[in-house]
């Protein structure tokens, strides 16, 4: 028996993190038909972020900054208040960034798999049908679009849009399928854990960064009595795995004193995980009838500290250049490149503030634009 056939969509997005949610909301909220295929539930555990109070002016444009920032149970278990930033980079003494006069005020501490989840939830009380614990087999042209077939619990199915959107992270899956190159500056990557810890005096909600020989170290309060703490290197540089891994963690993390006390007294809410925090972007990273979005476009080093606002704005602009059509998805396509030149650039910038390990791998391949792989 063939796939039942579904009524055909103006879009289809594959990937419900932020990118993607964002690109469907807003298209739907323009008038089209729209479908979002996310492989997960938003079930397991996600590294926890911090925004920076500027991202009040993407969520504003999604209509969903005041359900966000409400007094809402929902909204208090997603988020914590971020007071700002400090930083121990180019000097062993941190340095504060606080967010005291920002015209936004403060910026939050996220769950990510709330913050995903609730996004996704906004599109489809927006009229976007969400497809939760799916994904694509295929994705074939058709004279009038495209015709995927999807996997999902309750059985396979054959989506017909008139346009893609891949919204899919690193890993740009249709991108690829669609003879796209990914392009890398870096393969760094990311040794993250999730914490717990009775509440304490001294918290004063800051995120921290802290370099080290080997790469740099994330720090940051989440809702609930809860921590996330990252550990940025490359491959192979990176703490062994298996048995070890929490062993070399533990050896690592002594040599990061200002990250150390702040974990100390912390217990692991679970293991460790390894995610790519990789430099990379997709060429071409738009086509005619699809274009990527986020990180499936280009994904920025965490270091910039702005990856859910960029991807919120990425969807955002992905959205007007798909309802706009025309010459909009190719300039679409030529801003995307341009802010990853730009970021190159800003990228080699900051890694050069750090001057301590001059025979450090991880910091020499950072000092050039060009990049070099990990």
């Amino acid at each position: 028996m063939s796939p039942p056939r579904v009524p055909r969509y103006d879009a289809v997005v594959i990937g419900g993190g932020p990118a993607g949610a964002a690109t469907a909301l807003e298209i739907a909220r323009r008038g089209a038909r729209v479908a979002l295929v996310e492989r997960t539930r938003y079930a397991a555990a996600r590294v926890g972020e911090t925004f920076a109070p500027a991202i009040q002016v993407a969520l504003a444009r999604l209509g969903v900054w005041e359900s966000f920032a409400g007094a809402s149970p929902a909204a208090a278990d997603l988020r914590l208040a971020s007071h700002g930033v400090r930083s121990a980079w180019g000097g062993a003494e941190p340095a504060g960034r606080s967010f005291l006069f920002d015209p936004y005020g403060c910026g939050w501490h996220v769950d990510r798999r709330r913050f995903d989840a609730a996004l996704a939830a906004a599109a489809e009380e927006q009229g976007v049908r969400v497809l939760r614990g799916a994904r694509v087999l295929s994705c074939a042209r058709q004279p009038a679009g495209w015709s995927l077939a999807v996997a999902a619990e309750t059985g396979h199915r054959t989506l017909d849009a008139g346009f893609v959107v891949d919204a899919s992270g690193r890993a740009a899956a249709l991108a690829r399928r669609l003879g796209a190159t990914r392009q890398p500056l870096d393969a760094m990557i990311a040794v993250a854990g999730r914490f717990t810890a009775p509440p304490r005096a001294g918290d004063d909600g800051y995120a921290l960064i802290e370099a080290v020989a080997d790469g740099w170290w994330y720090t940051a309060p989440q809702p609930r009595g809860e921590w996330v703490a990252a550990f940025m290197t490359d491959p192979d540089l990176a703490p062994a795995a298996g048995r070890c891994r929490s062993a070399e963690w533990e050896r690592r993390l002594a040599a990061a004193p200002e990250t150390a006390a702040r974990l100390a007294g912390l217990r692991p809410a679970g293991p460790l995980r390894t995610v790519s925090a990789a430099s990379v972007r997709s060429a071409p990273l738009a086509g005619p009838g699809w274009l990527a979005v986020g990180d499936a476009a280009v994904a920025f080093d965490p270091l910039s500290g702005d990856g859910v606002d960029r991807a919120l704005r990425g969807g955002l602009a992905a959205a007007a250049a798909i309802a706009e059509g025309g010459g909009a998805v190719a300039a679409y396509r030529d801003g995307q490149e341009e802010l990853f030149a730009a970021y190159r650039d800003t990228r080699t910038g900051f890694y050069r503030r750090e001057e301590r390990w001059p025979d450090s791998p991880f910091w020499a391949r950072r000092r050039t634009s060009s990049g070099a792989h990990g």
